[in-house]
């Protein structure tokens, strides 16, 4: 008999800023089996973990996430938009990210599908595969 699988859209987005490492912790804490999240490469071809073609929504810049460096992006918060209690948290790194989800007892798998500009991945629980 298959089981539902517990899959957190952009982690935890409900309790934490999305795509972010409190997001991540926060759907691993919930015992989430897959944390699906988007990458976006930065005008220096530096792979973040970034939904938006935009910082605007969810970063307290504004511009085309392309447009911008890994410098000036490291600079930006990720958090106060959502609650203050997130003020400092930056957008990650992919190979940040990924290391956080390897310490959660996940392991990256990327999806096959993908959107212009944009691959999509899941961290999946060890041993899924």
């Amino acid at each position: 008999m298959r089981h539902a699988v517990i899959v957190c859209h952009r982690g935890a987005c409900l309790s934490a800023p999305e795509n972010t490492l409190a997001s991540l912790a926060g759907a691993i804490d919930m015992g989430a089996e897959v944390v699906e999240f988007d990458v976006r490469p930065s005008r220096d071809g530096v792979l973040y973990v970034m939904h938006d073609a935009t910082v605007d929504r969810t970063t307290d810049g504004t511009g085309r996430f392309a447009d911008m460096t890994s410098d000036e992006i490291d600079t930006l918060d990720a958090g106060s938009w959502f609650s203050p209690e997130f003020a400092g948290e930056r957008v990650p790194r992919l190979n940040t990210f990924l290391d956080a989800c390897r310490g959660g007892g996940s392991w990256p798998m990327p999806k096959s599908r993908k959107a212009i500009r944009r691959k999509y991945v899941t961290c999946w629980p060890s041993g899924a595969c």
